[in-house]
């Protein structure tokens, strides 16, 4: 007799997570998850309130000057979390190449790489993913897993990768250069105008660099 209870107890919240299910499809029903992202408010109060703790425990342990890692947050995601990717499609198209072996390799990712990857793993391969907006296809030769990139140890993966791709002009203090080349993949050059993505990206960077520090980063 005390089944009776239970049984209609269950129905109800079985029912209940129908409902909230529905209420979602219907709310999200057109919407563009991507735009949603990035519509999210950012600044640096929300590189600080998210990414932080994070950022400076990391940075920290490595002997790494953590006021650097905040201001590229800042200047890549904006302290959007989750941070949104950025999909490029000139580096999809290079990819492709790859994979179809009209180009032997696209820096250090070759044919082999791409051998299973569908068109969908390719397009994460060729967007940007994380708190410092690290393209999927440079991780590859890494060990790192895009997965690992977008997830709640983002941070840490991404301070990995940087890193062993360019610790050594953190460790130097060149932070100009280590901006350029996280940015265009390459150091500041000797003569002509940055390579940035946009002009003040290098410059953006100190000034954000400044300002985490005043705030005890």
């Amino acid at each position: 007799m005390a089944k009776g209870p239970k049984i209609g107890k269950l129905l109800l919240m079985s029912i209940a997570v129908i409902a909230s299910c529905l209420a979602a499809v219907w709310l999200w029903k057109g919407k563009d998850l991507s735009a949603w992202l990035n519509e999210q408010p950012q600044g640096p109060e929300y590189v600080i309130n998210n990414y932080g703790p994070d950022i400076k425990s990391v940075a920290t342990s490595k002997g790494l000057k953590t006021s650097y890692f905040m201001a590229l947050c800042m200047l890549e995601c904006g302290g959007r979390k989750p941070a949104p990717s950025r999909y490029e499609k000139h580096i999809f198209n290079r990819l492709m190449d790859v994979k179809t072996g009209q180009r032997e390799s696209y820096e250090l990712v070759k044919t082999e790489d791409l051998k299973n990857a569908n068109g969908s793993a390719i397009k994460n391969l060729a967007s940007s993913w994380g708190p410092f907006q690290v393209m999927g296809y440079k991780v590859v030769a890494h060990g790192i897993l895009i997965k690992e990139l977008r997830g709640p140890n983002g941070v840490k993966h991404g301070i990995d990768w940087i890193e062993s791709e360019y610790g050594k002009l953190l460790q130097e203090d060149r932070f100009k250069d280590a901006f350029h080349f996280h940015n265009a993949g390459r150091v500041m050059p000797k003569k002509g105008g940055v390579r940035t993505h946009y002009k003040s990206y290098v410059s953006d960077g100190m000034k954000w660099m400044t300002y985490f520090e005043e705030q005890g980063y």
